[in-house]
């Protein structure tokens, strides 16, 4: 190319994999939070009156309480290496290793969590497979 001109990159089918990976796990890395954060449980709940841990609140939290902020911190690293690797395509391959972690630890999540962590895992494996950055 001429001096001067900016080289036009068309974004690579790693970049969107890993990026629509991203955004679907820090969507529904959040929605957890925004639906019980509007949900009271009452003391009547469950059994024995919500004591053993029973009703929707107290059971919700208990399967996943800890793993919503995990797969948050995953969708996030996962977006960051998407950035990346369109960013600095001649490190593709070592994003396309950050993303292929993160994209693991993106299946703690639930419901459509678990089809972002495909998408970067399929994301992840075309990003080791180009050579040289595209």
């Amino acid at each position: 190319m001429a001096s001067g001109t900016t080289e036009s990159r068309v974004p690579s089918a790693a970049f969107a994999l890993s990026l629509a990976s991203g955004v679907i796990i820090i969507f529904w890395g959040i929605m957890p939070w925004l639906f019980l954060a509007n949900f009271q449980a009452s003391p009547m709940d469950g059994m024995m009156g919500g004591m053993m841990g029973g009703g929707w609140g107290a059971g919700h939290w208990f399967i996943g309480g800890w793993l919503f902020p995990l797969s948050l911190v995953a969708g996030a690293m996962i977006l960051f290496g998407a950035i990346m690797m369109n960013a600095r395509p001649q490190e593709t391959r070592i994003w396309g290793v950050i993303v292929l972690v993160f994209s693991i630890v993106g299946f703690t999540g639930m419901g459509f969590s678990i089809l972002g962590a495909i998408l970067g895992i399929i994301g992840s494996i075309i990003a080791l497979g180009e050579r040289n950055g595209r």
